[in-house]
Parts: C-alpha cells; sequence; structure tokens
C-alpha cells in the first residue's frame, strides 16, 4: 500500500469520525426528546408506537456508536484483528436489530390488518411471520440491506485479501454505506413519527361523550386499548364473539372481551356441557388459560391486568374457574407448562367441582 493510498484512508476515516460523532449526538438528543416527551401527545397504543422507535433508535445509535469507534480504532491503532473482529461483531447485532425493527413494524401491521400469525407456531416462527406479514418487497429490501451492510464488504476483502481480515477498501466502503443509511433514516425519523401520531390521533377522534374533555389530558382510552388487544389475539388465531367457537372436548368455547373504560381486560369464557371427567376438564381450562395469558403477556399494550373468566356449564348447573393476573406475574411464570403456571397464578378460584382433583 503506498503512502498516498494510506493518507487518503486517513482523511476519509477522520471525516466519517468527525462526521457520525455529530450524528450520534444529534440523534441522541433527537431521539431522547422524542421518546420523553413526543410520546406524551399518544393517548392511545403508546406501549407499542415507543417500541417501535426505541427499537428504531437503538439501530441508529449502533450504527453511529460503531462508525465512530471503528474510525477512532482505524485512526489510532489500524489493528486489523480489532478492525475485522469488530466488523463482524457489529454485522450480527446490525442485523438482530434490523429484524428487531422490522418484527415490530409487522405486529403493528398484523394487528391492524387482516393478516395474523398462527398460534400453533412458536417464538422463533412467529418472530419471522410478524417480518413477512409486512409483504414480500419489505422482505426483498431486507435481504439486500443484508447484501449491502455484510456480504459485499466481505466479498471485497475476499478479492483484496482474505474472508478473515476486513480490508481498508472493505471498511472505507461499509463505513460509507453505513453513514448513508444513517443519515438518511433520521431525515425520516421526524416525519415517520410525525404521520404516525396523525395516523393514531385520526384512527382515534373523541367520541361525543369526551369530546368536551381537556385535550392536554394524559389519559389512556382503554375502549381502544382493549380493541386493539382484541385485534392482536385475533391475529394469533384466537377468534372471539358469540359467531366464533373454539371446539373445545367435543363441545364449543366462546369468548367474550368486555369493551369498557376499565383499565383491566376481562374475559368471559363461555363452556357448554364440555365432554370428560372434572380433571379432563379443568386441565383442559389450565390449558387454554396458559395459552390466552401467554398470548396476553406478549402484548404491547397499555393495559397491564387480565381477567380469564371461565363458565361452565355441565348438565344445566353452571360452574367457574376464575383467573387474574399482571404482565409482571405472567413473564415470570409463562415458561411453566401449564399445570404449574395455574397453580403459580396468585389470584385464582376453582369451583368446588374442579378442587383437590389428582
Amino acid at each position: 500500500m503506498n503512502l498516498e493510498y494510506k493518507i487518503n484512508f486517513d482523511t476519509y476515516f477522520s471525516n466519517v469520525l468527525t462526521t457520525s460523532g455529530v450524528l450520534l449526538g444529534l440523534a441522541f438528543a433527537a431521539m431522547t426528546y422524542i421518546l420523553e416527551n413526543g410520546f406524551a401527545s399518544f393517548q392511545y397504543n403508546r406501549i407499542m408506537f415507543l417500541k417501535l422507535f426505541t427499537e428504531f433508535g437503538k439501530m441508529i445509535l449502533y450504527i453511529l456508536s460503531y462508525l465512530v469507534i471503528n474510525s477512532f480504532i482505524y485512526l489510532s491503532v489500524n489493528a486489523s484483528p480489532i478492525l475485522t473482529a469488530s466488523f463482524y461483531i457489529f454485522s450480527i447485532i446490525l442485523l438482530k436489530s434490523l429484524l428487531d425493527y422490522n418484527k415490530h413494524k409487522g405486529y403493528i401491521y398484523t394487528i391492524l390488518s387482516k393478516k395474523f400469525v398462527p398460534p400453533n407456531y412458536g417464538k422463533i416462527r412467529s418472530y419471522f411471520r410478524f417480518i413477512t406479514n409486512l409483504g414480500f418487497l419489505n422482505s426483498i429490501i431486507i435481504l439486500f440491506q443484508f447484501f449491502t451492510f455484510t456480504v459485499l464488504p466481505i466479498y471485497i476483502s475476499h478479492i483484496d485479501e482474505s474472508i478473515f481480515r476486513i480490508s481498508d477498501r472493505s471498511l472505507a466502503l461499509s463505513s460509507g454505506i453505513y453513514l448513508i443509511y444513517s443519515v438518511f433514516m433520521i431525515a425520516r425519523f421526524i416525519p415517520q413519527f410525525a404521520l404516525i401520531a396523525n395516523t393514531e390521533y385520526e384512527g382515534n377522534l373523541p367520541s361525543a361523550d369526551n369530546r368536551n374533555n381537556n385535550i392536554a389530558d394524559i389519559n389512556i382510552d382503554y375502549k381502544i386499548e382493549k380493541e386493539t388487544l382484541n385485534k392482536y389475539i385475533e391475529s394469533k388465531g384466537i377468534k372471539y364473539g358469540e359467531n366464533n367457537p373454539i371446539d373445545f372436548l367435543g363441545s364449543s368455547l366462546k369468548i367474550f372481551p368486555t369493551n369498557n373504560s376499565n383499565p383491566e381486560a376481562w374475559f368471559n369464557i363461555m363452556i357448554k356441557n364440555p365432554m370428560g371427567n372434572p380433571l379432563t376438564i379443568r386441565d383442559a381450562i389450565d390449558k387454554f388459560a396458559h395459552k390466552l395469558f401467554t398470548i396476553l403477556s406478549e402484548s404491547n399494550s397499555d393495559i397491564n391486568s387480565f381477567v380469564l373468566s371461565f363458565h361452565i356449564d355441565i348438565a344445566g348447573k353452571s360452574w367457574n374457574i376464575f383467573f387474574r393476573s399482571n404482565k409482571s406475574e405472567l413473564n415470570k411464570i409463562k415458561h411453566l407448562d401449564f399445570k404449574n403456571f395455574t397453580q403459580s397464578i396468585d389470584s385464582k378460584l376453582y369451583a368446588d367441582i374442579f378442587r383437590d382433583l389428582q
């Protein structure tokens, strides 16, 4: 490598360091301000949108932080093993962050559309199903980003030297790509925020009952939250209402969610003449409660407390099983099997017929 070639790269990385450092400071300040103050204007689904911009901001800050650190290392010590290791580590971090951002976009799109995620999907399949729900074009864009951010620099390094050592030319190209991408995304940040805020407002205009409320009040409209929560449940393959029975022990199970302004999501669940003895029925209900509670705990809703009230009609007589829990408790126990899960819920009540069964 001749001296002129090296000096040009020194100048290049010096400019990248300066530019990315300034952008990092500005982006951090802008995102901090919006996350702390901008979401005060959101009256509905704040957690859902807050998480979207958290994932967005995390991705941009990762890129700019890498550019600052990488450029500093190059100008200070130019240690090829360190630069190579940092490139591969960052590539993995960036890919995960990019997928997390698209997964949450897909989550929002899914519950606001007729798309769904099959209930039998595990966490990994559900994760990628949310992403693919954004459409074929979005998947192509993600693949293009992966190729541009990771594959192309490795290929250039292979031509220059070896894939086990990221070349200076490859580092320079990848740094330029990251910088351009981050500038483009930052430029879209405020317009995207304004667009989502406007969509959120127009989609949830105050009703006649509360149109005189002080517009500055930051109150959560739990009716809207429950509608969004119900759409999320439906997107996971669990339908509700009189006309949507679910097969249950040779009979049917029907879910009736409440739609009031109470901050607790209450689900009345009707089961008529299920087949089996009390132990079989109780185990089936515990298993369904585990499934539904797990879905509720993973929702991005401002609702934190959930009630499942089962009403079981057996031979003309009604029996009840009742569970009340919140996200904090559910997140601690949802990994358990259904029997240990329901037993670990603090607030529960079984009718006499379902108690003390072995």
